[in-house]
Order: structure tokens, then sequence, then C-alpha cells
């Protein structure tokens, strides 16, 4: 403290203790109210009287809404005592007493009118708080209110959820009874048409046994009659004797031959029930080979068969083919079982059925989570888009499995009319690549058969199934090419990147390959083999080295261990590499491209950023991690206008904080000087500047 003012230093001592309490230092006070540290200092150390305005913004910055009222008014209190100390005369200049008392008197007053001000100014607060709370208690009541429709309106939707629930349940009984019953008939007619089978053999055996006895006993008859012929009769009556012999009556006879017809009748009998058998059996194998069991919709076998009929027999006919594949069903399967997975999918099964039910839709399910329909009739682009809107609102509501709502959704491919000149294997890859193409674009989205963009998607898998093979031909190779920078006395950059020399399609570019491999699969060996190579060439000269890691890359858990391996066995320091992270990958929930980042920098190794787009985000990416170089700028756009400018405020902060700022895929030389214009430090482009290039070498095989 200083000065010897009791009443200042009361004052000075009340104030530094609201601060301690806050756990506030002197700068964060001085920015709180609008002034420096000094000053806050200066009026808070009892040598002088701090004005009033300065004594309200102290207190407001180290005091809750709470306590405000109250320290407002203990902190008026001190200040006026203050005051009063301030304006006392000094001893040896001593005034009247009647001047001094009118003098004391006026001070009173006007520390009267002070305090009723200040009074003044705590109704005010006080009816300004009491506002907030009856507009609070006014917004709550609405709160609740809503809450009340809301939970009338769940109710509601859970006893209907329910009621479906059940209603699904019961059919699924039903099915599987179904299904259970046709499986024992189909094991019962096999057991029938074996012993049918059997019987019959057995039948035409005795058939055979019987012409047998037959051809005998005729053989035999002729055989007698020849010998009776050759008989010579004698001149007197032939006298016979048959008192020894038995004849049977005419109701035996006539016995013998009606079991005889009993037994012809049962042997027909049994064949008409084995060929009953035979037929039912044939019809169940006949749905069993065209219908998927678990769902009971068509099958693939089917469904090739429609296809193949329709390109051969109706080319001309308008039929729409919708691809649809259940989102998350492999994670869905994961978490909750197999049988989750069965049910989700009959679920889907029933509410495609009710979308398809006109006479000309064939519903059927492709293997795993796909199903397909055809439509054979004349579809435009907006009946299609009310049929895909009338799939998602049908699946809009969740399914409920074991108490909890499961979201379900389906990326569909459509094909507004089948391929000419094509197999049924040909309409399903079509109609698989444009599904394909909808689900890279996110959950529930869907996409248009563009025969243009199927032919070049067509290639790109041709490639990508050739790209191993092409690769170990010595086709990719890896070249340098420098990164400009504006300022002469720069340290020099050369960034490594990929070629492939196809021998029918040329030069296939650094951004294509990359593409290709993650699409093959092979990027995360290309990319160690890419950056082995780099390593190796660049050890022969002084230049630092940028690589630009995937994302594939960058989230690999073995890339310390890589780099760290791959910089011991060479020459090349590590502050000459630098490797540039894809900044969505350190931005990510999974933790592993950000701890990668941080221990190859512990490590001494150079970071860079790109894909930048100056966020607030990225902007804090670039504080927490030892940022060397930050690359902006995409292919597709060129910053102007306003965007330029604060592009350029952003760029300023981070070229402050001692970064390189590149821009990327630069084109021509008006747009390198736009970009400098804009604050960036270099710039890299396609046909700008000279490269260098270097095959695979055979110990990278």
């Amino acid at each position: 403290m200083k000065g010897t003012d009791s009443a200042r230093h009361e004052l000075a001592r009340y104030l530094r203790g609201i601060a301690v309490q806050q756990t506030l230092t002197v700068k964060e006070i001085g920015v709180r109210c609008g002034c420096s540290d000094t000053t806050v200092s200066k009026q808070i150390n009892g040598a002088e009287l701090p004005d009033w305005q300065f004594v309200v913004r102290f207190v407001e910055a180290c005091t809750s809404q709470q306590q405000w009222t109250d320290r407002k008014h203990t902190a008026r209190g001190l200040w006026d005592a203050a005051r009063k100390s301030n304006a006392r005369p000094r001893s040896g200049s001593e005034l009247p007493d009647a001047y001094t008392r009118l003098l004391q008197a006026k001070d009173e007053t006007i520390q009267a009118h002070r305090q009723l001000a200040a009074v003044n100014d705590d109704l005010n607060d006080a009816r300004k708080q009491l506002l907030v709370s009856i507009q609070v208690e006014n917004q709550a009541a609405q709160v609740i209110t809503v809450l009340r429709i809301v939970l009338m309106r769940l109710s509601t939707l859970i006893t209907n959820l329910t009621a479906d629930r059940d209603q699904s349940r019961r059919e699924a009984a039903v099915h599987r009874a179904e299904l259970q019953s046709v499986q024992q008939r189909l094991t019962i007619a096999e057991q029938e048409r074996t012993r049918a089978d059997a019987q019959l053999a057995q039948a035409e055996q005795e058939r055979d046994r019987a012409a047998r006895l037959s051809d005998e006993a005729q053989t035999r008859i002729v055989h007698l009659e020849s010998r009776l012929r050759s008989v010579p009769l004698p001149d007197h009556d032939l006298a016979v004797d048959l008192r020894g012999v038995d004849t049977p009556s005419p109701d035996e006879v006539l016995r013998d031959t009606t079991a005889g017809l009993d037994r012809v009748q049962q042997l027909l009998d049994g064949q008409d029930r084995d060929l009953t058998a035979l037929e039912f059996a044939d019809l169940a194998s006949a749905f069993l080979r065209d219908h998927d069991q678990l769902t009971g919709l068509k099958n693939r076998s089917a469904l090739v068969r429609r296809l193949e009929w329709l390109l051969r027999n109706a080319p001309e006919r308008s039929t729409t083919l919708y691809h649809f594949s259940v989102d998350s069903l492999p994670t869905i399967a994961q978490g909750l079982g197999q049988s989750a997975r069965d049910r989700i999918l009959q679920h889907v099964a029933t509410r495609l059925r009710h979308v398809f039910f006109q006479e000309h839709s064939l519903v059927c399910r492709l293997d795993g989570e796909e199903f397909v329909v055809l439509v054979e009739d004349e579809t435009t682009g907006s009946v299609i888009v009310s049929t895909i809107s009338n799939v998602a609102e049908e699946l809009l509501d969740p399914f409920w499995l074991d108490g909890g709502g499961i979201a379900v959704s389906m990326s569909t491919g459509v094909l507004p009319r089948l391929p000419e000149d094509t197999s049924p294997e040909g309409v399903l890859r079509a109609s698989g690549a444009t599904l394909h193409r909808a689900r890279s674009s996110g959950s529930g989205e869907w996409a248009m058969y563009d025969p243009a963009v199927d032919d070049v998607d067509r290639g790109e898998a041709v490639l990508a199934a050739f790209m191993a093979g092409a690769w170990e031909e010595g086709q990719i190779t890896v070249f340098h090419r420098p990164v400009h920078m504006f300022a002469s006395d720069t340290k020099t950059l050369v960034e490594s990147r990929l070629r492939w020399n196809h021998p029918l399609q040329g030069e296939i570019h650094h951004d294509r390959c990359v593409a290709i491999a993650k699409r093959s699969d092979l990027m995360r060996r290309i990319g160690r083999w890419a950056l082995s190579v780099s390593v190796e060439e660049a050890t022969q000269d002084d230049r630092t080295l940028l690589v630009t890691l995937t994302d594939d890359m960058a989230c690999d858990p073995d890339l310390v261990a890589f780099v760290s391996q791959l910089l011991h066995r060479s020459t090349m320091p590590a502050g000459r590499l630098l490797l540039d992270f894809p900044v969505q990958s350190l931005l990510a929930a999974d933790d592993t491209a950000f701890d990668n980042a941080q221990i190859l920098s512990d490590r001494g190794i150079l970071l860079g950023l790109h894909e930048f787009t100056a966020s607030p985000a990225e902007i804090e990416l670039t504080d927490e991690l030892p940022v060397r170089m930050v690359r902006v700028g995409t292919r597709s756009t060129t910053p102007y206008g306003r965007t330029a400018e604060v592009l350029t405020s952003a760029l300023s902060y981070v070229r402050r904080a001692g970064r390189l700022v590149i821009a990327d895929h630069v084109s021509t030389f008006k747009e390198a000087e736009m970009w400098g214009k804009i604050g960036v430090d270099g710039f890299v482009g396609v046909n700008l500047m000279g490269t260098e290039t270097w095959g695979r070498p055979k110990a990278a095989r």
C-alpha cells in the first residue's frame, strides 16, 4: 500500500480481496476492464482515489451475477468514505468552523444524493431481475407445455410402434411356421417319392416275372397241344376217371378274380399317391429355388431369369431397376447379432412390399443387405423421385428391437431403363456401380445411372484391378517437383509425387494414382514404397523433402516405426523430412493420426497440413502441434472478393506464428500471382516447374 489515507487503503484492500477470491491476475482484470495492467495496479495501490467508473468495472469483472448488487453497494460506501477523507482539509490550513460545517453539510448532502442514486440503481437492478425471472417463468411454462405435447405424441407413437412390432412378430411367426410346414412337407414328399420309386421298381419286376411266366405257360400249352395231336385215338370210347380231381366252384373262381382286381386297384392308388407327392415335392423345390428363405422374396436366380426374358423378348419395354442397400447393417449385426440382422432384413422386405405392390413389380433380395426391384412400366424422373421418397418414408420410423429403436436407411442406385446390348450380369454390374456411387455420398443417398460416368468408373475399376501388376512391372515411378518460393532466400522444398506410365492410357498423374490405389487397397504399401524411394534419393542433396500423406497412411499405427527405421537406415537428417498430414485426419475422433504427428515431431521430423481451409478448429490445431507448413487451395476453387479478404486475415495469423503457407493446385502463373497477393509464401502446381524422376528400385519389390 502507498499513501497514508486509511480510507483509501480500506477501499484498495476490498478490491484486492474480491480479485483474490476469483483467482484473477492483474492482466486478466485489465483485459476485462478495458485498460492496461499498469493502470489497474496504480488504481488499487491506495495512493490515489480511483474514479467511480473504474470501481464499477473492477467489481463487475470480479463478481458473479448473484453477488453483483451487494458488492457494488459495499464498494460504493468504501469509495464515498475514501472520497470524504480525500476532500478533508489538511492541518495548517484550517477553515473557520462555520465554513467547515457548511462544507461538511454540502458533502453529506452530495453523499446522500449519491446514496439515493445508488439505491435507485439497486431498485432498477432488482426490477430487471424480477422481469428476467418473470420471463424465465413464462418460458419454463411454455417449455413444460411443449414437453407435455411431445410426451403425448411420443406415447401415441410408442403405442403405434408397439402394435406394429406385435403385428410383425405375429407375421414372422406365421412365416416361420409356414416355412417349417413346407420343409416338413418337402421331407415327407421326398420320402414318399423314394418309396414310390421302390414300389414302381417292384411292380416292374413283378410285371416282368408275370410276362415270363405267361410266355412259359404259352409255350407249354403249345407243346402239349402238339403232343395231343400226335397221340392216336382208340376206336372205342375213351373213359376218363375224374373222381380224384377237385373242381373249383363258380363262387371260388369269382372270389379269386375279385381279390386280384382289388390288388390291382391298390397298386394303382399307391401309384397315384406317389405321383401326387412327387408333384408337391417338385412345386416345393421350385418355390425354394426361386425364393429367399429368410424374407420370402424372389432371389437372384429368379431375377436373372426375368432379366434374360426382358432383354431377349422385350428390349423396347420401359423397365426401371432400383438397387437398394441397407446402410450400417454390418455394424448392427456386429453389435446386436445375426438374429437382429435377419429381423431388420425381414422388416425392410415388408416395407418394400408395401411400396411396390403394383402388378408389374418384382421385389427380390440379393446376397447380404442388397435388394433389387424391377418395375415394368413407363417411368419418368418425377416418378422415380417420388418412389424413393416413399421408400424413405416407409423406413422413417425406428425399428424397435429388444427395447431399443434402430434407425434404418437405404442407399439407392437407379437404372431408369435397362442398358442395351448387355446381359443380366451386366445390368446388375451397372446397378451395383451406381449404388456404390450413391453410398460414397453418404447414408440414405441415391444416384441415377449415367452411361458416361459408368464407363469412367468401370475404367477406374479395371485400373485398380491391374495396379498391383503394373507396380510390380515398374510402370509406377516416383518423381520430385520443386515448391516455388516467392522469397529467394527461403530454403528449397521438393515434393514427392507418383506417376503411372500406362502402356495404353499414357501418363496417369499423382492424384488419380492415389485414388486408384485407395480403391485397390494398395495405398499403404505404395505410399511406404514411395516414401522409401524419395528418402533414398533426397539424401544426395540438401533440399527438404515434402511427402504428402493420405488418410490411410496418416492413420497407420505403424507409421512412426516405419519412418524411424527408414531414417535410421539412411543418412538423411530428420529435420529435412516434412510429412504433410491431411488436416481432417488430425481432427477426427480417432486420435491415431494426431498421436503419430505428435510423436514424429518429437523425433525432429517437420510437420505440415494440407487441405487447410483456415477454419477456427484448424487454426487451433496449428497451435497444438508444431506445424511448419500449411497448404491451402483446391483444384476447383480460387478465392476472390470477400473470401480472399477473410483468407488473407486468417493466413496472416498463421504466418506470424512462423509457419510457411503454400498454395496448392495452381495451374497458371496468373493464379500464382493472385495467391501471392493473398499472402502465401510459395505455390505448387501441374506443368509449372520441372520434375525429377526415379524408377522403382529392385530392393523395394
